[in-house]
């Protein structure tokens, strides 16, 4: 048998045409921005193309045998002349490939888009789901708190890393229980949020508002505080706190970039919702 690759070439140009018309039309990351957050729906993408591929190899072939359906896909490296069906069929084959490629490799190496946790039920498996990712942070917690004086803080949801937190307890100069730690870092949280009422008294004299965020470098590892909903903003505060004990997760950044994952998640749920 000849080989000839003219065919195949041209079902690999128009595809990667296709793929550069995605590109400019998104105008953002194809893999990142716009089929991480819409895995479901590339899938569905992936299922017609495979779809309309079997239709014309069965069309082609006048079989429902779906091992006879490939044999017309051999004329595309011979010498043989390619039908416009089995070109459209091969362009929609490859494609379907890529894609399901695509999202192989966004289940294995991506985390979940923020995008994709939309409900209020959907809130305490995002806290989860980021806290848990290997590396980052080891515990993480939602809080809300009324503004008047003496009200007790209210957990919304919580996150905590135990594959690897206890190890990296055990490694520092004061090694604890894990739930032990878990139980100061939430009195921590709660008591950062009322020393930033005597902080923003201090930023006010430079014009610019109060605070918003902050990452603590401490010794070992790092803490990070957001406010969701400001103390100005109505009549509860919404913050998220996190802790790592590794330092390496705060020099390396990962533990900002999991902690900005759960930030984006949280107003995603709460805009979705009139109130928590």
């Amino acid at each position: 048998m000849t080989w000839n690759t003219t065919d195949l070439t041209k079902v690999a140009v128009v595809s990667a045409a296709f793929v550069g018309v995605l590109r400019a039309v998104f105008g953002r990351p194809l893999v990142r921005a716009v089929i991480n957050p819409h895995r479901l729906t590339w899938l569905l993408v992936a299922a017609a193309f495979a779809a309309g591929a079997a239709g014309l190899l069965r069309d082609a072939t006048n079989t429902g045998n779906p091992l006879a359906w490939l044999v017309p896909l051999e004329s595309l490296v011979t010498e043989e002349r390619a039908s416009g069906h089995v070109l459209v069929a091969a362009f929609a084959l490859l494609n379907a490939g890529v894609i399901l490629g695509v999202l192989a490799f966004c289940q294995l190496r991506l985390p979940r888009d923020p995008r994709a946790f939309r409900k209020r039920s959907h809130l305490a498996a995002a806290v989860q789901y980021y806290t848990a990712l290997r590396g980052g942070i080891d515990f993480a917690a939602l809080i809300r708190l009324g503004r008047e004086e003496g009200t007790k803080p209210q957990v919304l949801a919580v996150g905590v890393n135990r594959a690897e937190i206890q190890e990296r307890l055990a490694a520092t100069s004061h090694p604890e229980a894990a739930d032990d730690r878990i139980r100061h870092w939430l009195d921590l949280a709660v008591e950062l949020h009322h020393e930033f009422a005597a902080l923003n008294g201090r930023l006010a004299k430079g014009g610019q508002g109060h605070n918003r965020r902050v990452l603590l470098d401490v010794q070992y590892g790092g803490y990070l505080f957001q406010y969701v909903r400001p103390p100005e903003s109505g009549d509860d505060v919404l913050f998220l706190f996190a802790a790592t004990v590794l330092q390496q997760e705060v020099t390396t950044r990962q533990f900002e970039d999991h902690f900005e994952l759960i930030v984006q998640a949280v107003r995603n749920v709460t805009a979705a919702s009139e109130r928590l």
